[in-house]
């Protein structure tokens, strides 16, 4: 900043041209206009070089509104277009039209105003007079003050005394807004004088204006007025006593000086009251802010005019730039742009302090100094010395100060904080009828660093009047009404009273007056309000600080609550027409709160909160067979039976025509290219590997044949759905398909969802089963749409009524209720139990506790149109607000809660609650179980009986069915035998050539083997003789027979066998002439392969002879382990093929052609004929 001047000061000097600025004022006198010429003087010396030179125009401020405009023509012309500012004040207590002409003038033409005197509110309006800003808050401002001294001292209640201009308006405006944002108090009463024209406060009548204030129990008055109409009120309030003890005055600026302020008034004025202090500050914001534009436009300024004449037009008023390639300058731009630099000025060392404005032109935190009208000792000398009867003014003695930060005083104990601007002195206050006011109470002797009391110690201090006079005695009025007021007549001179409040269900003697024939009689009264009265007036067992009260008590007269009569008079009746007369100064009774009542009488706090509901006979409730149903309605029952099935159906398709439904054998019979079987080849697999062990002919046929897994039917998937719905075990029928366990796995989480909403509701209807009433609440259809045979009703004009009148969406309700509404709640409720009324509308509490003490009645639905009980006074009553706090905190310490335990709530022991436990069930609720099971075994029985007739009619089919298929397998076992018998004939006729071609070949072997040598013939010869002593220890049938006819014996035998086992097989997979064919043309081709051998090659063709055998007596074990049965009949069938392995293998021996290849397709050769048959 330091270089940016130097900047600004090497540029001023570099420039020849000197610039002028006028600084104009219209001041109160010629003196203070001299000492304004000096400052701008000094102001212009201070700039380096004279550079920028600042010039005063100055005349004393005219009084006359029109002179004063002429005045700032003048200025305008003298200044030659360079006055930039004016300063204006008027003398103290002058009119304000001379500034006001001024300001609008002013605004007309751009040019900004600083006022130095002017307080009027009007100039923050912003639309008549924009370009005014001043030194001073307005006096409006003073109301901010009263506020924290009202909280300070502790008001509740003020009567405000005011002018009808545009400020007072202001100032009530705060006032208001201050109660309603949290500060606890309130105008009681305000008092507007028209101040218009000043000769007609003489002929006014203040004392008919401050009668109505005296008679209020009001002490605090706020006075708002000027100089002249203070005296008089000042006057009157004298006359009328009002400047005595008990009261307390709280008077404006301009009411200070009025000549007959009375002693004790407290007032508020500014701490700089210098006119010359505020002339200066002005003068340093009008230079600052020029010299401020100056800098940012220094080219603009140099040229810019302002008003010359009042005759321009300040639309028009211009300047054109000497610097080639300038636009022209707006006088309107610039000075709009001055006078927010003026607005935005903040100066912290200013002669009358801080000095800083808001967006309307005034001076915001100013310092106020709170004075205190009081009489000196050197006053009294004075006055003694003087004739008595002459008025000696007081003092203006300061007592406190208002603007600057200020810690909390020892003597604050309030949850509210302290105001921070306030600082007051209560010791040194002298209050009207020159009094000094001290209260014990509790004061803070050591406080934390948060400003919290951290020890108190209760003194006699400095305290403030009390803003109300309230009397220490009430008439205190109530009604009969249970439980709230219950009366007996009082019997031998004495009710059951006690001093203790907190010792509930006492007495209090109480009167009733006639009011007819104005006999009057005592009665005992007892109770929830007379506990709460009780409480209200003797609270020093409570630990409250509020004064107790004394009482007498008596009940209405016309035992009613209230209301307006219709007739000319329109006075209130009952309990508010006490209130309003000054019969009672307090009810303490069941008065609801209601729009109609608050606007003539004043309420407390609400003691207790209730509503309206509805009074009905109880009804027990019924269970019915199909209570275990109720947790779900019809519809969803149908749906749920219906999913199961089409979920069972959908499972059923789904099982049934997927592919992967069935699992087959893993030992497929398939065909291989060779036309050999597969299982051949497992077979001879398991001979491998298990030569010791025998397979059965049954279980070689088990893994040919192994039954298919067939899905689930229709049947297995209705029993799926439901048991997973029941939660029951499972044991088969489970889809197989993975589509359907897809299926499955949904079915299951939505069967536990419904199981787990079924279960938990069921709780609701059966172990949580109460007794309901005959309706649901307000909104029943029975209610809404009224029938003849249900009769419902209120009591005939009460709030209750009211509510139902007022309300739209009762207007049918109440059209019925009208005629039926009975004239006491009493009558009303006796109906409810005679059964002739259905249902009682009113309020919860009566009725909560009626059900409460009978136990055939029930209070029905929720409670709606909220509604409460209030204490009623009159309006103004000191008491309103002491016995508001006393109900408030009667609330947080739970007293009203016990009251309405006590009263209300009454726990009775001859009725049967069932709200807070669970109901026992019992057959009622579930016997519709117990039926559901019956049905179950009398339909399982049904079914059973029609399951045996279907099985012994399918029993009878079937074997209809087995006697066709066996006879038609019969005749297919005939014909097959048939063509088994033709192929084992052409089989052995191949057999038969092949012996013969063997039988050939043999010569040509023994030719041959005469060349072999003499080992080879020793080894021959010691072989035939081994194999001859073989035969004599394993005896043979007799081989010398022919040899033709051994193979026409083995013929026969092999037809034989193949007959037996045709007969015993019940299908064949394969055809006979298929296989007949593969294995001759296996044969031959095995016999093709025979070719002479050498005699070396003997003892090898005597080995595979052997194994030949071994073979065969495999195969015969086979045959004899494949029925009992058959056990014998396969032995000799064994022997028999024993018998014809041994006559091959001789022939072999003897033959000595086959090689090992040809033995194994002779074995291959009859393993094939005998499984074909099997």
């Amino acid at each position: 900043m330091i270089a940016y001047h130097c900047l600004i000061i090497l540029v001023l000097l570099n420039r020849s041209d000197c610039l002028e600025f006028t600084i104009g004022a219209l001041l109160s006198d010629d003196q203070v206009v001299s000492s304004f010429k000096r400052m701008v003087s000094t102001v212009r010396d201070s700039v380096y070089e004279d550079a920028i030179t600042f010039k005063a125009a100055g005349e004393t401020l005219a009084l006359n509104a029109l002179k004063a405009t002429n005045q700032v023509c003048n200025l305008f012309n003298s200044s030659e277009g360079r006055m930039f500012a004016l300063i204006i004040s008027h003398p103290n207590g002058a009119p304000g039209s001379a500034p006001l002409s001024v300001s609008f003038t002013c605004a007309f033409y751009h040019l900004p105003v600083i006022g130095v005197s002017a307080r009027h509110s009007i100039f923050s309006d912003k639309y008549s007079h924009g370009s005014f800003l001043r030194t001073v808050p307005p006096f409006s401002n003073e109301a901010s003050v009263w506020v924290d001294l009202i909280r300070a001292f502790g008001w509740r209640e003020v009567c405000v005394i005011h002018s009808d201009d545009h400020d007072a308006k202001k100032v009530l405006s705060y006032l208001e807004s201050a109660s309603q944002r949290g500060i606890d108090f309130k105008i009681t009463r305000q008092v507007a004088i028209n101040t218009d024209e000043e000769d007609a406060a003489q002929m006014k009548d203040f004392i008919s204006l401050l009668q109505p204030v005296r008679n209020e129990q009001t002490r605090v008055i706020l006075l708002f007025l000027r100089r002249k109409f203070a005296e008089y009120v000042f006057l009157a309030a004298r006359k009328l006593g009002m400047l005595e003890a008990e009261w307390a005055w709280i008077v404006t600026e301009q009411a200070l000086d009025a000549s007959n302020i009375p002693n004790g008034v407290i007032g508020v004025r500014l701490l700089q009251v210098t006119e010359l202090d505020h002339v200066a500050d002005a003068v340093r914001i009008a230079t600052q802010s020029i010299l401020h534009l100056v800098r940012t436009n220094y080219d603009a300024m140099k040229h810019l005019y302002s008003v010359k004449a009042c005759s321009d037009n300040p639309s028009e008023i211009q300047s054109k730039s000497k610097l080639p390639g300038k636009s022209t300058y707006m006088w309107k731009d610039y000075a709009t742009k001055l006078f927010r630099d003026m607005l935005a000025m903040n100066l912290t060392d200013g002669r009358t302090g801080h000095l800083e404005f808001n967006e309307y032109g005034d001076r915001i935190k100013p310092i106020y100094d709170i004075v205190n009208a009081q009489i000196t000792n050197q006053d009294i000398n004075n006055l003694s010395a003087q004739k008595s009867f002459e008025f000696e003014r007081p003092t203006l003695v300061s007592v406190g100060s208002y603007g600057v930060h200020q810690p909390t005083p020892m003597e604050w104990l309030s949850d509210e904080p302290h105001p921070s601007l306030l600082s007051i002195n209560l010791s040194k206050l002298i209050w009207p009828g020159n009094s000094i006011v001290k209260r014990q109470q509790l004061v803070c002797i050591q406080r934390a660093n948060d400003g919290k009391c951290k020890k108190t110690e209760k003194r006699l201090v400095h305290a403030a009047p009390i803003s109300f006079k309230k009397k220490t005695h009430l008439k205190v009025v109530t009604i009969e009404s249970v439980p709230f007021v219950q009366t007996r007549t009082k019997l031998n001179d004495k009710c059951n009273e006690s001093d203790d409040p907190l010792v509930f269900k006492t007495e209090i003697e109480c009167t009733h007056t006639d009011p007819i024939t104005g006999v009057k009689k005592h009665y005992c009264c007892y109770g929830y309000c007379i506990d709460l009265l009780r409480l209200l007036a003797n609270r020093t067992g409570l630990e409250l600080t509020s004064t107790p009260f004394t009482y007498d008590l008596h009940l209405v007269g016309d035992g009613q609550i209230g209301d307006v009569d219709e007739n000319e008079t329109h006075k209130w009746t009952g309990i508010i027409g006490e209130i309003l007369s000054g019969t009672a100064d307090l009810a303490v009774a069941p008065v609801s709160i209601t729009p109609e009542r608050a606007a003539r009488v004043e309420f407390t706090k609400p003691f207790k909160y209730l509503g309206i509901t509805i009074l009905v006979k109880r009804e027990r409730a019924r269970s019915n067979l199909g209570s275990f149903l109720q947790p779900f309605e019809s519809s969803l029952w149908v749906l749920v039976a219906l999913s199961v099935h089409v979920v069972a159906f959908v499972l059923y398709l789904l099982d049934h025509f997927s592919p992967f439904s069935r699992t087959n054998s893993d030992l497929d019979i398939s065909v291989d290219g060779s036309g050999s079987h597969s299982t051949l080849r497992q077979f001879d697999n398991e001979k491998q590997t298990n030569d010791k062990n025998t397979l059965t002919l049954t279980h070689l046929r088990q893994q040919q044949q192994k039954e298919e897994e067939e899905g689930m039917n229709l049947s297995s998937a209705v029993y799926f759905a439901w048991a997973v719905l029941l939660n029951s075990g499972i044991g088969e029928g489970t889809p197989h398909s993975f589509s359907a366990r897809v299926l499955g796995m949904v079915w299951a989480g939505f069967a536990m969802i419904i199981v787990a909403s079924y279960t938990a509701n069921l709780a609701a209807f059966l172990v949580l089963d109460r007794p309901e009433a005959s309706i649901s609440g307000i909104d029943d259809v029975r209610l809404r749409n009224p029938q003849k045979d249900f009769l419902f009703a209120t009591i005939r004009g009460s709030p209750v009524e009211m509510y139902f009148k007022r309300q739209v969406e009762f207007a049918t309700m109440y059209r019925v209720m009208e005629t039926n509404n009975y004239d006491s709640v009493e009558e009303a409720i006796q109906a409810i139990k005679s059964g002739s009324l259905k249902a009682f509308i009113w309020d919860s509490a009566r009725l909560n506790y009626e059900v409460s003490i009978d136990c055939e009645l029930i209070t029905a639905g929720e409670v709606f149109g909220r509604n409460s009980y209030g204490l009623v006074m009159k309006k103004n009553n000191p008491w309103l607000y002491e016995l508001s706090q006393a109900v408030l905190n009667f609330h947080e310490r739970g007293i009203m809660e016990t009251l309405d335990t006590k009263w209300i709530h009454i726990k009775s022991n001859n009725c049967e609650r069932t709200e807070s436990s669970p109901a026992t069930l019992g057959l009622t609720n579930m016997a519709g179980v117990f039926i559901m099971i019956g049905m179950g075994l009398v339909a399982g029985a049904i079914l059973t009986f029609v399951e045996v007739l279907c099985t012994k009619r399918k029993c009878e089919q079937t074997k209809k069915h087995e006697l066709s298929t066996s006879t038609i397998q019969q005749w297919r076992d005939a014909v097959q035998k048939r063509q088994n018998e033709r192929y084992f004939l052409n089989t052995m006729d191949k057999q038969m050539q092949l012996c013969h071609n063997t039988e050939r070949s043999f010569g040509d072997v023994i030719h041959h083997s005469v060349a072999v040598d003499k080992n080879n013939l020793d080894s021959s010869a010691i072989y035939s003789t081994n194999m001859k002593n073989k035969q004599l220890n394993n005896p043979k049938p007799n081989l010398s027979m022919n040899m033709k006819e051994k193979y026409s014996v083995i013929e026969d035998d092999l037809l034989s066998t193949k007959g037996r086992i045709t007969r015993k097989r019940k299908a064949s997979d394969y055809s006979c002439d298929d296989d007949g064919g593969g294995d001759n043309d296996a044969l031959d081709s095995s016999l093709s392969f025979a070719m002479p051998i050498s005699k070396d090659n003997l003892k090898q063709i005597s080995e595979k002879y052997y194994v030949t055998t071994y073979r065969c007596d495999q195969v015969n074990n086979y045959e004899n382990n494949d029925k009992v049965e058959l056990e014998q009949e396969e032995d000799q069938v064994a022997q028999e093929d024993y018998e014809e392995e041994e006559d091959f293998s001789e022939l072999i021996h003897r033959s000595g052609t086959f090689t090992a290849n040809n033995m194994n397709n002779v074995n291959h050769y009859q393993r094939s004929n005998i499984i074909s048959a099997v």
